[in-house]
């Protein structure tokens, strides 16, 4: 089973990383029972992770290569795919943009 294709396996890693890094400095600077008691931190650190991976998927989503069809004579451009279970990393950015709405608003108790 394909779990990632090129640099997909970054759509774990960048929202991850950043959820893990904005908590941690809040709670350095505002102490560990804010971060439990308030949403906005881990919602914040996962919407910056899907910023990053949008930044990402645009940046990797450039041809590598251009050929020519011999039979028909149109061009025909090569590029790697970079996907997260079979999904590509722009669309991967958009689910994590939502559910980084669904950690803020299910956590402030609202009865989505």
């Amino acid at each position: 089973m394909i779990l990632w294709q090129g640099f997909g396996f970054l759509a774990v890693l960048v929202p991850i990383i950043s959820y893990v890094v904005v908590v941690k400095l809040l709670q350095l600077a505002m102490g560990a029972a804010y971060t439990n008691t308030h949403a906005w931190p881990g919602s914040l650190g996962m919407l910056i992770g899907a910023v990053g991976v949008a930044l990402l998927a645009k940046a990797l989503d450039r041809p590598k290569r251009m050929l020519m069809d011999v039979g028909t004579g149109q061009p025909v451009v090569m590029k790697p795919k970079h996907t997260l279970f079979f999904i590509p990393l722009l669309y991967v950015a958009v689910i994590l943009a939502v559910v980084a709405a669904l950690m803020l608003v299910l956590k402030n108790g609202s009865p989505l």
